[in-house]
């Protein structure tokens, strides 16, 4: 009997080494940090120009964000992104029309899965974020006191799924509560979700579609594209891209607009690295 309740306790014992072994495991080669997916709208880190078939403008996107402070597997960051609607006449002369600003704060944490084979984790995000829209002076003309009626503040979590190198998609789901606007053209509670289907893989190179529900700052803003994606020697990467795009406008000021309509466009951005090397 004395040596069954031995045995039981060493058994025990083991399998407590073993379980820490592993969560130490998966602690040290999992880093918090978001892959963007390129069907998200509301992604910092690029730098963008398109033109949009309809309303015929060109589209110019900078941002960024970025960690200030990390707590074991939390990371905390700011983030801020502005995109311009231009449009083109002859002699180089692109007035710009509209500015749009999106800033806030964000914390990327893990959701571990216990009872896996190999011990994972989804990545989750949460953000608090502000978002406004102006008309600039190369409009054609600017309503009195509609500059900056277009402003909302919003929170959300969403669940990152990367499984590009197992199964060939990236998916991501979410709930987005507005929980403050200037005119109530958003519906409160909303479902961002972008789905990146990867066709091919060789090398640097990638081909995919995507599907977005997404696509835009204001929901609900549907997109289903293709993407050719070319990572270069800085591990950053180059995207060329067509997609088809339905919902509200991408311009703030014009959001309570319904404006469907292609676009295609260049996108330059940062690679993430989702988990150290093995």
């Amino acid at each position: 009997m004395k040596k069954i309740v031995f045995l039981v306790i060493a058994v025990m014992i083991c399998a407590s080494s073993a379980t820490a072994q592993i969560e130490l495991t998966w602690k040290e080669r999992w880093i918090p940090v978001w892959q963007e997916l390129r069907g998200s709208f509301l992604e910092p880190n690029r730098f963008a120009t398109a033109f949009d078939f309809k309303p015929q403008w060109y589209r110019l996107e900078a941002g960024y964000g970025g960690e200030f402070a990390r707590i074991s597997t939390v990371a905390i960051g700011a983030e801020g992104l502005i995109w311009s609607g231009l449009k083109a006449f002859k002699d180089f002369r692109f007035p710009v029309q509209t500015a749009d600003y999106f800033f806030g704060a964000y914390t990327i944490f893990p959701l571990p899965l216990w009872g896996a084979e190999n011990l994972e984790a989804w990545r989750m995000r949460f953000r608090i974020s502000h978002i406004s829209s102006h008309f600039v002076d190369g409009a054609d003309s600017i309503p009195a006191n509609r500059s900056s009626e277009f402003s909302r503040e919003f929170v959300s979590l969403e669940a990152l799924f990367d499984q590009s190198e197992k199964h060939q998609f990236r998916l991501s789901l979410g709930l987005k509560f507005v929980f403050h606007q200037v005119q109530n053209i958003e519906q409160r509670f909303q479902f961002p979700g972008v789905l990146d289907f990867i066709i091919y893989n060789r090398d640097a190179n990638q081909l995919f579609a995507t599907l977005s529900s997404a696509a835009g700052p204001t929901l609900a803003n549907y997109s289903a594209g293709i993407t050719f994606r070319r990572t270069l020697e800085s591990k950053n990467f180059a995207d060329l891209y067509a997609e088809y795009h339905t919902g509200r406008s991408r311009y703030g000021v014009y959001s309570d607009m319904k404006q469907d309509g292609f676009e295609i466009g260049i996108r330059v951005a940062a690679a993430k690295e989702l988990e150290k090397e093995k």
